[in-house]
């Protein structure tokens, strides 16, 4: 069932049923004043032939209702008068109702009586302010009033069905309108491709309030997929290059050893050149790896609390066992003042894995294999400063920094893939942390912006 259909039957329901509602309200109130008006006629009949039985004047307020609702033609009317000792003095038909002495009791304690009996309603007074106390009764066929209401009934029942024709048809056009803009979208995302992105946008012009935000948010979503698509494709490319390179070296040398007879230490030289380009496709598999456990990985609230100064302590010690000259400083801006002041919720071999890739950088690009790293802390942020002395980038350097495969002109005669940014980056923002270069001083320098955990009786709060 599609929803427009849900929708058609949902809407047709709603308003069928308030229809409904209502007609049966109309329907109701007219039986409920035909029955109010009949009972008056009856009255007036009841009071009018009681008086002219006995010649007798009705008083005030009998005379009111009498000349306010005179007795017309009633179907069938019966009128049977008793006396004050119920006795039975006058009936106008030889069918008539008898009563028991009960219904006497209730006459005489209210006054008059409203009942109904073998689909006749009737009327029941005590006269007991006339100059002769009795009892009388009058029964009838309202034929007039219930002829007009079977024939209001019909009317309402042709009505309902009628409004409730027009009320499918009406709601099955308004949903087609109001749903227009989804089924156009739905038609326009099967033809999506990674090459037709652009021609497939919404136009945003005379719509309403509705149309205009879905059609916005759904050319805001084409963007992102040509963005991502476009990265995926420079991802290949870069990747299959990267890879291609160290594979064709490796051909080469091979072939070349092939070609002629070599002695042992010429066959030990091919054999070291290819373990350093089977090492450097190792580190791009791994690297390549690494990114795509990145992806996969989100921030779990079951981490643990991290200081980042202890870990960027055992990141200095381990650095500098595998970074042959490697000189790092750790300054702190300010003293920390309890545990919490540079923790973090994190995953620690992720940012230790971070820290190193952005010693190495220094270690590989400085002209002095250094790097100074500044700490520091705000109420609800922990900030690491790290700064090198190597060759400046330019703003277009800058812009294009963390893309993959993206290698800047201070790489040129340097070994690398142009991975190591983009991890960095994908793991500090795993962290809902952030990460920028900037001109420091002259220096290069990476800022490193992470959320601090906070306290177990924050967290309760």
């Amino acid at each position: 069932m599609t929803l427009r259909f849900k929708f058609t039957i949902f809407f047709s329901l709603l308003i069928s049923l308030v229809l409904i509602a209502a007609l049966a309200v109309i329907y109701s109130l007219f039986d409920k004043t035909r029955e109010a008006d009949f009972n008056e006629r009856l009255f007036s009949q009841a009071a009018y032939s009681y008086a002219n039985f006995y010649k007798l004047k009705p008083d005030s307020f009998t005379r009111a209702r009498i000349e306010a609702r005179r007795p017309g033609t009633i179907a069938g009317v019966n009128v049977v008068i008793y006396d004050a000792r119920k006795r039975l003095v006058y009936h106008s038909d030889t069918t008539y109702y008898k009563p028991d002495a009960s219904f006497f009791s209730k006459v005489a304690q209210q006054d008059s009586l409203f009942f109904k009996h073998n689909h006749k309603e009737g009327i029941a007074l005590y006269m007991r302010n006339a100059a002769r106390p009795g009892y009388v009764i009058a029964m009838g066929y309202d034929k007039f009033g219930y002829d007009r209401l079977k024939k209001l009934g019909w009317i309402l029942i042709l009505v309902t069905l009628s409004g409730v024709m027009v009320i499918t048809v009406l709601s099955f056009f308004l949903v087609r309108q109001a749903t227009r803009p989804i089924t156009e979208l739905s038609m326009q995302m099967e033809k999506i491709s990674e090459t037709n992105l652009q021609r497939l946008k919404v136009k945003t012009g005379r719509v309403n309030y509705e149309q205009r935000l879905v059609a916005t948010q759904f050319n805001a979503m084409l963007d992102r997929l040509e963005r991502a698509f476009e990265l995926q494709r420079s991802f290949v490319h870069h990747a299959s290059h990267e890879l291609r390179t160290p594979l064709a070296t490796m051909l080469a040398q091979t072939e070349l050893a092939l070609r002629k007879d070599l002695t042992v230490e010429e066959a030990k030289k091919v054999l070291a050149s290819l373990k350093d380009d089977q090492r450097e496709m190792v580190e791009l598999t791994n690297s390549l790896l690494l990114l795509s456990q990145y992806e996969r990985t989100t921030l779990s609230p079951e981490w643990p609390v991290v200081r980042l100064d202890e870990v960027l302590y055992d990141t200095m010690s381990m650095v500098k066992r595998m970074l042959d000259g490697v000189n790092v400083s750790i300054e702190f801006a300010s003293i920390p003042d309890d545990d919490l002041f540079l923790s973090i919720r994190g995953n620690d071999s992720l940012i230790r894995s971070a820290f190193r890739n952005l010693i190495k950088n220094a270690w590989l690009y400085s002209d002095n294999k250094s790097v100074a790293v500044t700490i520091d802390a705000t109420n609800t942020e922990v900030c690491l400063y790290f700064d090198n002395n190597g060759k400046l980038l330019d703003a277009a350097e800058q812009e294009r920094l963390f893309i993959p495969f993206f290698r800047a002109s201070n790489s040129v005669q340097k070994k690398g893939f142009g991975l190591g940014t983009n991890i960095i980056q994908r793991i500090v923002a795993l962290h809902k942390g952030s990460i920028n270069y900037t001109v420091h001083n002259g220096l290069n320098r990476f800022i490193l912006v992470f959320p601090k955990a906070t306290s177990p009786e924050t967290q309760q709060v």
